[in-house]
This record gives C-alpha cells, sequence and structure tokens, in this order.
C-alpha cells in the first residue's frame, strides 16, 4: 500500500444557487456544520486536507481559489488546485464534494491507484466529484480540453481515462443540492 500523504481537496467553491445561494458548508445539521462532518470523516482517511474554495471555514487547512484563467463549475476547482500542486511534483490528489455527508469511510484506500485517475460510481451513476486525480492526467486532459466551452466533470473524468470505482451504496453520495434534499436527508438519519 502507498504511504505517500495523501491531499484531499474538499470542492466548496461553489455558487450554491440550487440552495438559495447559501454556502453549504455552512449548513447545519444536528450541531455540526456540513463543512465539520467531511472534515471529520476525511481526517481519518487523509493526512492533508485542503479546501477548493475562498475560505477556510476556520478549520486551519489550506484552501485554494479558483483562478482567473479556471473553466466555470466544479472543474475550475479541479484545475485551479491542478496549477497549485502540479510544482510541488506530487503524485495526485483526491477531491469530495462538500454537500455529500454520507462519505465511505474507505473512500480514500478505494479510489487510490497508481496507474490512473479514478472516480466514484454506484447504481445512480458516476460521481466524479469523488476521485483520485493524477496530477499526469490532468496535465494531458488540460491540452486536449482546451477551447471548449464547457467543461463538466465527467467530461473531465473522460478525457483524464479515469478508471470507475464502484461502491454497493448508493446512499454513500448523497448530495444536499435543494432544502428538500436536507430535509430528506435529515428526516433519514
Amino acid at each position: 500500500m502507498d504511504t505517500s500523504p495523501k491531499i484531499t481537496a474538499i470542492l466548496a467553491g461553489g455558487n450554491a444557487r440550487r440552495f438559495g445561494g447559501q454556502d453549504k458548508g455552512e449548513i447545519i445539521i444536528g450541531d455540526n456544520r456540513l463543512i465539520d462532518i467531511i472534515h471529520a470523516r476525511l481526517s481519518v482517511q487523509s493526512t492533508d486536507i485542503i479546501i477548493s474554495g475562498t475560505s477556510d471555514y476556520g478549520l486551519g487547512v489550506s484552501f485554494i481559489a479558483d483562478s482567473d484563467d479556471a473553466p466555470a463549475g466544479p472543474v475550475g476547482g479541479l484545475y485551479s488546485i491542478w496549477q497549485v500542486l502540479k510544482p510541488k511534483k506530487i503524485e495526485g490528489f483526491f477531491t469530495v464534494a462538500v454537500d455529500g455527508p454520507n462519505l465511505p469511510s474507505n473512500l480514500i484506500e478505494s479510489l487510490y491507484s497508481n496507474t490512473n485517475s479514478t472516480i466514484a460510481v454506484d447504481g445512480a451513476g458516476r460521481h466524479p466529484t469523488y476521485g483520485w486525480w493524477r496530477i499526469e492526467d490532468l496535465s494531458v486532459a488540460w491540452v486536449k480540453l482546451q477551447g471548449e466551452p464547457s467543461i463538466s466533470l465527467n467530461r473531465l473524468a473522460d478525457v483524464a481515462k479515469a478508471k470507475e470505482v464502484s461502491w454497493d451504496r448508493s446512499e454513500s453520495f448523497i448530495n444536499i443540492n435543494h432544502a428538500e434534499d436536507l430535509e430528506r436527508y435529515v428526516k433519514d438519519t
């Protein structure tokens, strides 16, 4: 098993338009903010946690805001992280969504591959916000994607030739995108 540091970025830089513009990291579930729930679950899996967004939420971790030349959307976060980490000669980094409170306890271990980037999949489909992104794969992908007007995480995963890692439990990748999602999540937990 690889013992090098595992950098994991919590993707928290979106505008949360579907959630009325409220910062999803600040959503309270029980007695904790969503960002605190995600950070606590990651802390036992990853040696180095960063935030892809404009603040550290008071967690004392590094954060990387989207660069001016980054594509729009979540892929802009990956692009900006890649720009910062590429000169450091590291192998890659993991990403997780700030709005996914059911983060699997084996996510990092299961996604890691020393040969290719990977993304999570389950019965509900692909979840490219949960991924292992090799710097080398992203470097090739950004060249191929240059000039495309809109790039989704799924498109990035395809161009980076990310392999799929399957989970049986679809509730592992629940996203809280709307107030109704939060109500349903709180009711079901």
